[in-house]
């Protein structure tokens, strides 16, 4: 376990930015599983805010019907990356065709079990074999329960990749699916195999 993180991490996550990033959340959700969209305090973690995504967790994919992700929040950074606005899409559009399963699959774990999602994106190896982007997507309960959970994914550290590496428009196009993820039990558990 990180010094000061609540969680256990993985290796390729135990980060001091990861550390900050979940102790903010933890806080947040206070004695609950999971906190209140009304109890995010931004201030927190505005350091992290161009280099995160709120996403509204409405209908996973199936076998049978496409799922959707909305993106109600996108940082800068992901704009410059990616040449595009994504607010307002479906992730999922954004994803490759073969990785919208696993991706739909992934992230509607993290927000119904509920749990914490890390992973790692590699735009090349990072020192000491690390993905060069590292992130976790947290579950958040809108204050209105009609609505849909959401999940703040948010990018904590970029190794030593520059932004421009990952500018080139042939290879993201799309949303790369990330090389490494776990999921982290907050106190309901994990679910199986993912």
């Amino acid at each position: 376990m990180g010094q000061d993180c609540p969680f256990e991490l993985p290796h390729f996550a135990d980060l001091p930015q990861m550390h900050e990033l979940l102790l903010a959340w933890d806080s947040w959700r206070g004695e609950k599983i999971v906190p209140l969209r009304s109890q995010v305090t931004l201030f927190h973690i505005n350091h992290f805010l161009s280099r995160a995504m709120l996403f509204d967790m409405e209908t996973p994919d199936t076998e049978h019907a496409p799922g959707r992700i909305n993106c109600r929040y996108v940082g800068s950074v992901f704009h410059e990356i990616y040449g595009q606005d994504f607010t307002g899409q479906n992730y999922l559009d954004v994803t490759a065709t073969e990785d919208r399963y696993i991706r739909s699959k992934r992230l509607f774990a993290a927000a119904n079990q509920p749990c914490i999602a890390v992973w790692g994106v590699a735009a090349g190896e990072g020192p000491g074999g690390l993905p060069s982007a590292i992130g976790a997507s947290m579950p958040v309960k809108p204050d209105d329960p009609e609505k849909a959970m959401q999940l703040l994914h948010v990018v904590v550290a970029l190794g030593d990749v520059a932004f421009s590496d990952f500018a080139n428009r042939e290879k993201y196009d799309t949303v790369q699916l990330s090389d490494r993820f776990s999921l982290i039990d907050i106190g309901k558990g994990i679910p199986g195999q993912i």
